[in-house]
């Protein structure tokens, strides 16, 4: 009878016959604690985190961390460090402030390479030890050995920002829309690009502000061409991830292609009624009778080049089927791939 990987934990208070009269003693995380004694067994309800194992032994991580100089110490060096807060991760622990039913689990110590899991004034506090060029550093070597094995002929990236909202106590963070609370509030700013075809994160920004937001694409660009020595060929993006500006700096660089989505209002809507019937064609799918139409857009201040609109809908229902249009520009193949 095959055991599960991963089981839920039980609710409620244990039984009497289980209850414990003393309390067990909770150890102090320390990776020269750790006994690795032939045969010794351990149980866990977790015991699927350790398919993970052979990946971070391909990639070497050890030899990432160091080199990106992470912190540590002789108790908890850096790579168990990073490994431990990797391990909350892989459990989808989202609050490190609930933890502590972890810290008597010493095959999940065992898996960081502790005798057990650091406690959770660790956790929280190890991340401000940190400092953005560490970040990065590991960020450049993670993906450079990620590439080969999941996105060897990466091209193509979605690009978006995300906040991450503050619910503690007043704060000097600034404000940004959370879609899921529909207001503008105290919140850190994150940046994300993930690969188009196998949807890994291969890039993320935690560290910026309102200010600096505009520049973030140009950073990953950046970013990219260092560690693959090309840059992104297309890059898939909302309107107001960057400014037309910053837009033609891309277009100058000739070899990267762009697309982004325009929220579709009452004037579009009236611009594309306007429209000819020559302009659309048949939309290629055959479960939508869409029809999709480009044209030019004017130009745009601060951007160099031409822009054209794809927008595809039903004329039947005023193209008011969609919620909005692709833009692209004007130098592109008609096709993108």
């Amino acid at each position: 009878m095959s055991c599960p990987l991963f089981t839920r934990s039980l609710r409620g208070r244990p039984a009497a016959e289980e209850a414990c009269d003393e309390a067990p003693e909770i150890q102090v995380a320390d990776a020269r604690a750790l006994s690795l004694e032939t045969g010794r067994r351990l149980i866990t309800r977790h015991a699927g985190i350790y398919l993970f194992l052979p990946l971070l032994a391909q990639l070497r991580f050890d030899r990432l961390v160091t080199k990106a100089d992470y912190p540590g110490s002789k108790m908890v060096p850096a790579a168990n460090a990073l490994i431990s807060l990797l391990t909350l991760k892989l459990l989808d622990k989202e609050r490190l402030s609930h933890i502590d039913d972890f810290n008597c689990d010493e095959a999940l110590g065992l898996f960081a390479g502790l005798n057990i899991l650091p406690k959770k004034s660790f956790a929280t506090d190890y991340s401000y030890r940190t400092t953005r060029s560490q970040q990065l550093e590991l960020l450049k070597g993670w993906v450079k050995q990620l590439s080969p094995l999941l996105f060897p002929e990466a091209n193509s990236f979605s690009l978006d920002f995300h906040p991450i909202g503050h619910r503690g106590e007043e704060t000097d963070l600034e404000n940004h829309y959370q879609p899921r609370r529909g207001k503008a509030g105290p919140s850190v700013l994150t940046f994300f690009a993930m690969e188009q075809k196998s949807r890994v994160f291969c890039y993320a920004n935690a560290n910026l502000t309102r200010a600096q937001q505009s520049g973030e694409i140009l950073r990953f660009i950046d970013f990219w061409r260092e560690l693959m020595g090309q840059n992104p060929q297309w890059l898939y993006f909302d309107s107001k991830l960057t400014t037309y500006a910053e837009l033609s700096h891309i277009t100058k660089r000739k070899d990267i292609y762009f697309v982004t989505i325009r929220r579709r209002g009452s004037s579009i809507v009236r611009r594309l009624l306007a429209l000819p019937e020559s302009c659309s064609r048949p939309s290629s799918d055959r479960h939508s009778p869409a029809t999709t139409s480009t044209h030019p857009l004017p130009r745009r201040t601060g951007y160099v080049a031409r822009l054209r609109r794809r927008s595809s809908s039903d004329r039947r229902q005023g193209f008011r089927s969609r919620a909005a249009d692709i833009v692209l520009d004007e130098s592109l193949p008609s096709q993108p791939s």
